[in-house]
């Protein structure tokens, strides 16, 4: 943990200038006024998140969103965050589904982030697919569309819905990576022309992934925590972030590969 970057007392629009807004309409993408300008996600929140804001910004970690300023104008709150298009549940809309190695480049980064944020007794409130963004070099990072909270101001908060948070055994949401796993045999099903089905034959094709993948995908079941998880050999024999690059080419081509959907072009004379 740092020391939290200053709050700036005024508007995002002295130092930055506004040129694509999305579906999504709490996050601008927006440019630095520097001669070799840098494009970054601006995100507009309610000043309830002003918390979660704090804990984010005293993050430094390689998976973690990484703050660079935060802007707190009367009522409003900005975030300047890295601009990253492509999120993992974009990627398996898009794709015939990550291979086993694929998914445990993936996974390999969010359980490193997710173990450094309960060390700091810090999770995120609602870890998603959504939540999991992949840049074009196949770094990972969480913390992007939901807050991070302290762990005992998220058991006082956290939704009762599976649907929207999945479950709340262990400080975030192990099970997202069950559900990705799933999702992904599914999407692999597909291409080979075989109907989805329901989880049950999900739980038969288990048999054709490899033993270390068949047991990762069962502990993440059993909630077995971010720390323990990160040992497990189907994460420490993960090829490295490359091998994710194909993936965000692939649904970057699909055109739905943008923050809340596609963005549109605005002309903000900002």
């Amino acid at each position: 943990m740092n020391d939290s970057i200053p709050w700036q007392e005024k508007p995002p629009w002295d130092k930055y200038r506004r040129i694509l807004s999305g579906f999504d309409p709490s996050v601008i993408l927006a440019i630095d006024k520097t001669p070799r300008p840098n494009v970054f996600a601006v995100r507009c929140l309610s000043s309830e998140a002003r918390t979660s804001v704090s804990n984010i910004s005293r993050v430094k970690h390689q998976n973690i969103a990484k703050v660079y300023e935060v802007f707190v104008p009367h009522d409003a709150l900005y975030v300047v965050t890295d601009y990253v298009p492509t999120s993992l549940s974009m990627i398996l809309d898009c794709t015939l589904g990550p291979s086993p190695g694929q998914i445990a480049a993936t996974f390999h980064q969010v359980v490193g982030g997710m173990k450094y944020l309960t060390s700091c007794d810090l999770a995120c409130v609602c870890l998603q697919e959504s939540d999991i963004l992949v840049a074009n070099s196949g770094h990972v990072t969480i913390g992007n569309n939901h807050p991070i909270s302290s762990v005992y101001l998220r058991s006082l908060t956290a939704s009762a819905s599976f649907d929207n948070c999945y479950s709340y055994r262990h400080p975030g949401d192990v099970s997202v990576l069950s559900r990705t796993m799933v999702k992904a045999i599914q999407k692999r099903r597909e291409g080979e022309g075989i109907w989805p089905g329901d989880y049950r034959e999900v739980f038969e094709d288990l048999n054709e992934w490899s033993v270390t993948f068949n047991d990762f995908f069962f502990q993440t079941v059993l909630g077995v925590s971010w720390k323990g998880l990160s040992y497990h050999p189907f994460l420490t024999s993960a090829p490295g972030k490359e091998v994710l690059i194909p993936l965000v080419k692939i649904a970057q081509a699909s055109g739905k590969f943008v923050m809340g959907g596609q963005w549109e072009s605005t002309q903000w004379g900002v």
